[in-house]
C-alpha cells in the first residue's frame, strides 16, 4: 500500500493533539525539527519511513497507527461500520475496535447458547 501523506498528516496531528502536545514538544521527543513536523502536518513534506518510526516511538504508538487509513474499507458490506467510525478520532476508533473484538470473542464462545435461544424463539412463532 502506498504511503498517503494526507492520512499520515491527519493521524500525526490527531495523536499529537490528543496528548495536548505542541509540534515543538513532539519534535523534541522524536529528535526532529518543529518546522519538519509542521510541514508534515500541513502536507508540505513527504515524511520518511525513518521519521515515521521516530514520531511513532515518541507518541508511543505502532507505526501503523500513523500510516493506516482506519476508515478505508476493503468490503462494501462494511458501510455501517465505516459510518460509525467516520467522525471518530484515533482514540475512539481504538476503543471501539477493542469493544468489537471482545464482543466477537464472546459471541463465538457462546455460539451454542445463542443458537439454542434463537431456535426457541422461532419455535414460539
Amino acid at each position: 500500500m502506498p504511503i498517503n501523506k494526507s492520512i499520515i498528516a491527519k493521524n500525526i496531528r490527531e495523536e499529537r493533539t490528543r496528548r495536548k502536545w505542541s509540534q515543538a514538544k513532539l519534535a523534541d521527543k522524536a529528535g526532529l525539527s518543529a518546522q519538519y513536523i509542521c510541514q508534515i502536518e500541513k502536507e508540505q513534506k513527504m515524511v520518511s519511513l525513518k521519521a515515521i518510526g521516530r514520531i511513532a516511538d515518541a507518541l508511543g504508538v505502532p507505526n501503523e497507527t500513523l500510516t493506516d487509513n482506519h476508515m478505508e474499507s476493503k468490503n462494501p458490506k462494511n458501510y455501517e461500520i465505516d459510518m460509525l467510525f467516520d467522525d471518530c478520532n484515533i482514540y475512539e476508533r481504538q476503543v471501539l475496535m477493542e469493544l468489537l473484538k471482545s464482543a466477537k470473542k464472546i459471541l463465538r464462545e457462546n455460539n451454542s447458547v445463542y443458537v439454542e435461544l434463537l431456535s426457541e424463539r422461532e419455535d414460539k412463532f
